[in-house]
């Protein structure tokens, strides 16, 4: 091989590696992003209801099982397992909804459908009057 093509794999192997690092560090921020907000969303969730726990006593709670006894029960049986059962419904409802766009092939929800520029052009207007309608 020539010094050319050396140079020329080594910097397109950089690039590829450059690139992986920043989509693996945005997925990473992305992800703990999500991850803290909901967990604010739980502790949020759990001090709403008719009986008033302080914050800091629902994070006592959560991360020791201890405390007034009506207080962990309230929140262990009845308002946590509510709010993780409403996690998981979402979770399962987002995954079949994928799945079945995924499965019937629906042109609406294709990455490539309003934003790539190489695309049909003709796929734009539908997308578009879709987006509006709804």
């Amino acid at each position: 091989m020539t010094d050319n093509k050396i140079a020329e794999k080594n910097t397109a192997a950089e690039s590829f590696r450059h690139e992986n690092l920043r989509r693996r560090s945005r997925y990473t921020a992305v992800f703990v992003t999500l991850a803290i907000a909901f967990f604010i969303i739980i502790v949020v969730n759990i001090n709403s209801g008719n009986v008033n726990i302080p914050i800091s006593r629902i994070f006592e709670i959560l991360f020791t099982k201890s405390g007034d006894a009506k207080e962990v029960d309230i929140i262990w049986r009845i308002r946590l397992p509510r709010i993780l059962m409403a996690a998981m419904l979402g979770g399962a409802l987002s995954l079949s909804g994928f799945l079945l766009q995924t499965f019937f092939e629906n042109i609406m929800v294709k990455a490539t459908t309003i934003f790539a520029p190489d695309e049909i052009p003709r796929t734009k207007g539908p997308a578009m009057g879709f987006s509006k309608k709804v």
